[in-house]
């Protein structure tokens, strides 16, 4: 097992990035997501938190994945599509954090 993951160190270093993109970016989006205000608000009874919780978050685990793709993988195949359906799916998900869309959208 070992000599396998000695034969695959981009699979190490695709990783390594990963932590880093989104060990740096997630505190960085929390900061702008309060400075925008958009936050989850503990007001609502279904609400579990005691204080605000920015939104966004899904943003650094977006790009903790769209980096290390970028810089390791093969694009011409199925990973574009995947890495496409994946930025359609933050972008809603973005959208829906600022704008909060209706359950059906």
């Amino acid at each position: 097992m070992l000599q396998t993951f000695e034969n695959h160190l981009d699979v190490l270093w695709a990783f390594l990035v990963a932590l880093a993109v989104v060990l740096v970016l997630t505190p960085a989006v929390g900061r702008v997501a309060r400075v925008l205000g958009i936050v989850d608000e503990p007001v609502e009874r279904r609400r579990i938190h005691l204080q605000a919780v920015p939104r966004l978050g899904g943003l650094a685990l977006f790009l903790g994945v769209f980096v290390p793709s970028l810089a390791f993988l093969d694009l011409s195949g199925p990973y574009r599509g995947i890495l496409l359906g994946a930025a359609v799916a933050t972008t809603v998900g973005m959208v829906d954090d600022f704008r909060g869309l209706p359950w059906w959208a």
